[in-house]
């Protein structure tokens, strides 16, 4: 995810995260799995489950969405 990996967990970098970079991030992720596989399956915990619900509504091409614990 964009900003995240930081090694100092103190970074400031997390607060610098758009919603665009986010909708980014989880595009280019399915767009990736479309090219590995027949059907693709998207599941996500926490912030993961939001994007997950994200992808649900706005990406015809994914054939479940697993929602878990959305924040």
């Amino acid at each position: 995810m964009p900003h995240h990996g930081s090694a100092d967990v103190l970074t400031p970098e997390q607060a610098q995260l758009t919603t665009d970079e986010l909708a980014a991030h989880v595009t280019e992720a399915v767009d990736i799995a479309q090219g590995l596989g027949e059907q693709v399956t998207v599941a996500g915990i926490s912030t993961g489950g939001i994007l997950t619900g994200w992808v649900a509504q706005n990406r015809a091409d994914v054939q479940q969405a697993v929602l878990i614990a959305p924040v």
